[in-house]
């Protein structure tokens, strides 16, 4: 099966990759489930840098206009994350408590006073 964000290898179409990028963050992001970070943090805190460690890997094949690269880097990326997001599910499922804590996508009041009252995403 071919991914929504895969770049022919032919030239280098910046536009498309980025493209790419954005469908790949976008579905990383919209799965994502509250208090992820924070447990990762906690229970496993080696995961943190590698998937960071994936971003930086796209980051540097879109720099260096790899798109074999970037789709490759894409594709790792994408399922490191839902594969870290659905053991944390799994773990939820077991120890309900696990889901207690906080992400680090959460409502904060202090947010919403800075937004001018408006719901928004706080970053730690």
């Amino acid at each position: 099966m071919q991914a929504a964000y895969q770049l022919e290898a032919e030239m280098f179409d910046q536009e498309k990759a980025a493209r790419m990028i954005r469908i790949a963050f976008d579905e990383v992001r919209a799965a994502y489930p509250l208090g992820c970070l924070d447990y990762l943090r906690k229970a496993d805190p080696g995961r943190v840098p590698a998937l960071k460690a994936l971003v930086e890997e796209a980051k540097t094949t879109f720099l260096d206009q790899d798109g074999a690269g970037l789709d490759m880097a894409l594709r790792k990326y994408r399922a490191a994350h839902l594969s870290t997001f659905e053991d944390f599910r799994r773990r939820q499922r077991i120890s309900p408590e696990i889901g207690k804590v906080s992400g680090p996508f959460h409502l904060s009041k202090n947010a919403d006073e800075k937004a001018g009252g408006q719901s928004s995403l706080a970053l730690p």
